[in-house]
């Protein structure tokens, strides 16, 4: 929540609360044996050199731009924007939390982590840093380059205690009551009861020995049903009198009590909070984590759920990365809340099959942000992007905040329904192993007329792009055309599958002469099953061009003809889905797929090659692709479909996965830089062009509007384009869309007729003859070419509503497109803006 200016009377409310909690909490001890106690937060403790006060905050570092502020005594954390002075608690702290009855809730805002693990029975259980944490006084503070780190101890460090469930009447009045006053024995009085085998009948001592053997000799207090609030207070008594753990331990010895602990849940999480670079630095080494794996698994980590959160407001949002960008009002009425996994859904987590039929936008980009009035936070996910979630809910519940976090799957879990004998009765499954690595989150303050996501893709933009030069061409036409596909046909009455040829190199060729003849003066040609039929073969081991299409001379042919004609070609390799396996060489599903938990394969009529298999296919494959030189590689699955291996011996989480799709990027771009599909961000330092990018949300409920947040990042340095217009319902709306969203025209183009693709995996593709889109194709690009050359190169500075269902985009160069959706003309700024088309403006 940002917050300028002074809150001193608001925070001292708070301190007196917590401080109430405080005093009455008990300073739980770490002794023991435990299995995570090599990690002794005791001693981890560097001092902090602070650089100043801040209100009732140290400042822990500072730049130009932003200062870390702690009140180490409460453990809360800020960060301030030293320009607009505007603060930003990382916890709810400072909102209105009137609404809010659920105490539980309360704990979450006021909470830095929350985590959710379960025990040995399965049972689920979630904690939060406020109430298993900061209530007990369980914070580590220890000083680093540019900040600080936090130890977390969430949970029951050891749940032995001073106050005996029994002692001896010698001790008792021996040791204890010489050192406690006349009121604190008449607690002890009231709490313990004084069992003297010398007042006892026979059975009522065999009776106490059955748990206290020694009351057959000494006599012996043994503790009543206490309560918690008066637990607090005899654990200090008895610890005053000097009673220990390890006393405790001896005294139970002697009596023969044999005490019963069940070790509680306990979590040690260290947290880095640093400056660097203008921005401020939030991570967890999750290989730093430590607790006792054997009893509990920890399977989620939410960081910062509250970080930036804001009350109802009409004068803010909270921007998501679904699909081009969402915002969802400040003021929005939405109760369910919106869940992204980061860079679409995983195929291979059985758990979200249920919804395979929602279709939804990948969420492309790790980031997000959130604006409260002149002021804004964004967050750029740096590592753990592929194992994390985002949640947005929002303060239409009264219960809760407007508030946006990542959350992160540390340990995968699945829970099924058994198809066995047991009705109702689930089997659940774990990973084998646990993400081990880091989770880090760079966020930025905005101000003033930057606090918008604009403001946010500048950030993006200027971050990703840093190092690489602005495009000087023009955003090309797309096209792509399909080799060759497997069709079930009947020979002799056998069913038999057959490699038929759709567009050949010939055709191919006729399809581009054509598109020039009409004007197109600048395309981008992606080439896909020019090998083999790509949904329904094995994964090639070599780059040799199927001969239906023309072979190698054939290929050869067209990547001449495109080279004199200035054609960007690529040839398509499909190197994460096979249809169908190769046990005489090659890979094949049983020993070179990625699994479910279950051992199932990702794909019901195939299999998804496992990450390192994907980096070895495309080794294999780039050997030959150096007969083919004038042609360029198109990898379209790598920026579309991220996905685990769960294989026992050897798999790889999301996270990991992402590291063998960079190194194949890598491997393939000796030459030069790739196209993709939809485009994870994971790919964009090793691509050129992106096909099928998100131009619109997901549709979720909490949505208010799309944004145009990833065109903003890409423009200038990617290009760029939606779905094929061919095979949208409203062409016109779609063409329109790509023209305010800066994003190229796509179209896919066959030779063959329709009728040819029945009996095949291409049946969507049936609106895809040349012969009939040329001239429409034709058209579309000489009306929206204009626009093209006078952007080329520029970066989107801006997009906004300018009037009903009138939409204004903005480039660096000053030029300017005014898009009409309406059915009539209408007139903005100067401008008349015939219907259902647009205007170019500042040329």
């Amino acid at each position: 929540m940002v917050k300028s200016g002074n809150r001193t009377g608001a925070l001292l409310l708070v301190f007196v609360v917590i401080t109430l909690m405080l005093s009455s909490c008990n300073n739980k001890s770490n002794s023991g044996n435990r299995s995570n106690d090599n990690y002794d937060a005791e001693n981890i403790e560097n001092p902090i050199s602070f650089l100043g006060v801040a209100n009732e905050f140290n400042i822990v570092a500072q730049n130009d731009d932003l200062a870390l502020l702690i009140n180490k005594e409460y453990g809360l954390i800020s960060l301030k924007n030293r320009k607009s002075g505007a603060v930003f608690s990382t916890t709810g702290y400072g909102n209105e939390l009137s609404g809010v009855t659920l105490e539980n809730t309360k704990n979450l805002v006021y909470s830095h982590i929350v985590l959710e693990f379960y025990n040995n029975r399965d049972k689920e259980t979630i904690y939060n840093s406020y109430e298993h944490c900061l209530k007990d006084n369980q914070i580590k503070y220890s000083g680093i380059r540019n900040g600080l780190r936090l130890y977390y101890t969430i949970g029951k460090p050891d749940t032995r205690t001073v106050l005996p469930d029994v002692i001896t009447a010698k001790t008792m009045e021996n040791v204890v009551f010489p050192k406690i006053d006349e009121e604190q024995k008449e607690m002890i009085d009231i709490y313990f009861t004084l069992f003297d085998p010398n007042k006892l009948d026979e059975a009522s001592i065999n009776e106490i020995a059955k748990n206290y053997p020694s009351v057959k000799k000494e006599p012996i207090y043994v503790a009543k049903n206490i309560g918690f609030r008066f637990k607090i207070k005899l654990t200090e008594i008895f610890k005053g009198a000097g009673i220990t753990i390890d006393s405790l331990q001896e005294e139970y010895d002697k009596i023969g009590y044999a005490a019963k602990y069940e070790e509680q849940p306990c979590f040690t999480i260290p947290v880095d909070y640093t400056i660097n670079d203008g921005a401020f630095c939030v991570s967890v080494d999750c290989s730093q984590i430590k607790y006792n794996s054997t009893l509990f698994k920890l399977t989620k980590l939410e960081l910062l759920p509250y970080f930036g959160s804001m009350d109802y407001t009409e004068n803010g949002y909270m921007f998501l990365p679904d699909g081009s960008g969402i915002l969802i009002n400040g003021n929005s009425t939405d109760t369910e809340g919106t869940n992204l996994t980061l860079f679409g859904e995983d195929k291979n987590d059985n758990s979200m099959k249920a919804d395979e039929e929602i279709v939804t936008r990948n969420a492309i980009m790790p980031v997000f942000g959130i604006k409260n009035g002149s002021e804004a936070l964004f967050a750029i996910i740096e590592e753990g992007a592929g194992i994390a979630k985002l949640y947005a809910g929002t303060s239409a519940d009264p219960s809760t905040l407007n508030h946006i976090a990542p959350t992160f799957e540390l340990l995968h879990r699945e829970s099924s329904e058994s198809k066995g004998l047991i009705i109702g009765s689930n089997i659940v499954r774990y990973a084998k192993k646990s993400y081990q690595g880091k989770i880090s989150i760079r966020y930025y303050l905005l101000s003033e007329e930057k606090a918008n996501y604009a403001g946010m893709a500048e950030i993006y933009r200027d971050y990703l792009f840093a190092e690489r030069n602005p495009l000087k061409k023009e955003t090309p036409f797309y096209i792509s055309s399909i080799g060759t596909v497997n069709k079930n046909e009947r020979f002799l009455g056998l069913p038999v599958v057959r490699q038929r040829a759709i567009t050949n190199t010939e055709q191919a060729k006729q399809i581009m002469q054509t598109l020039i003849s009409e004007g197109v003066n600048h395309i981008a040609f992606n080439y896909h099953n020019w090998i083999c039929d790509e949904n329904d073969s094995k994964i090639p081991l070599h780059a040799k061009p199927s001969r239906a299409i023309g072979g190698k001379s054939g290929l050869n042919k067209l990547s001449e003809f495109t080279k004199q004609n200035d054609i960007d070609f690529f040839l398509n390799l499909q190197l994460t889905l096979a249809s169908k396996s190769s046990f005489l060489g090659g890979f094949n599903s049983w020993a070179h797929s990625a699994k479910a938990l279950d051992g199932t394969y990702a794909f019901e009529e195939g299999f998804y090659l496992s990450p390192e298999n994907i980096l070895k296919a495309a080794g294999k494959l780039k050997k030959g692709l150096g007969k083919f030189k004038s042609c360029k590689i198109s990898v379209d699955t790598l920026g579309s479909d991220l996905y685990s291996d769960y294989t026992e011996k050897n798999g790889k989480l999301r996270e990991e996965a992402i590291s063998y799709y960079i190194q194949t990027a890598q491997l393939l771009t000796e030459d030069s830089l790739l196209l993709t599909d939809v485009g994870n961000s994971y790919m964009l330092p090793y691509v050129s062009d992106i096909t099928n990018l998100p131009l619109s949300g997901s549709r979720y409920s909490a949505e208010s509007k799309s944004v145009p947040f990833a065109p903003m990042v890409l423009h200038g340095y990617v290009n760029y384009c939606g779905e094929p217009l061919n095979l949208q319902t409203d062409k016109r709306k779609e063409f329109l869309r790509s023209i305010e969203y800066g994003a190229g025209l796509y179209f896919i183009l066959n030779n063959a007729k329709s009728e040819m693709l029945k009996q095949t995996h291409y049946t969507d593709l049936f609106s895809s003859e040349y012969t009939v889109w040329i001239s429409a194709a034709s058209e579309y690009y000489r009306e929206a070419k204009k626009v093209y050359e006078s952007t080329a190169g520029a970066k989107i500075i801006r997009n906004e509503n300018v009037g009903d269902n009138v939409y204004k985009t903005d480039y660096d160069n000053g030029i300017s497109v005014y898009v009409n959706y309406n059915s009539q003309d209408c007139s903005i700024d100067g401008y008349k803006i015939p219907k259902k088309s647009f205007v170019l403006a500042g040329e």
